[in-house]
């Protein structure tokens, strides 16, 4: 829990219930000046050593809980999974956070 670019701040995210998880996410390049997360055009490779870039960190998405203290969540609906990825952690910005949801309405959405 003390070694990596990411784990050291994450590991307090937790709760204290939480045994074991998997989650489902995507590694993000997160820009600590201006708050928001890189789009794949900025051409920053989260697998580089984000050291060498002052403003940026990696950052973790989670989009999606698939195991939460040994029971398989992957037969249960997404809008009920998206409730146990709540209780599973706190947002840390920049470090670890929620996908955020929106509903379609339409096709063009």
């Amino acid at each position: 829990i003390y070694s990596g670019t990411l784990t050291p701040f994450i590991n307090s995210a937790f709760n204290k219930d939480v045994k074991n998880v998997i989650l489902d996410g995507e590694m993000c390049g997160f820009n600590t000046k201006e708050k928001v997360l890189l789009s794949l055009s900025e051409e920053y490779d989260v697998k580089s050593n984000t050291r060498q870039y002052e403003d940026i960190q990696t950052c973790f998405v989670v989009f999606d809980i698939l195991y939460l203290n040994d029971q398989v969540l992957t037969n249960k609906p997404l809008n009920e999974r998206v409730e146990y990825i709540k209780k599973a952690f706190n947002e840390i910005e920049g470090r670890i956070i929620y996908s955020h949801r929106e509903i379609g309405t339409s096709n063009q959405n």
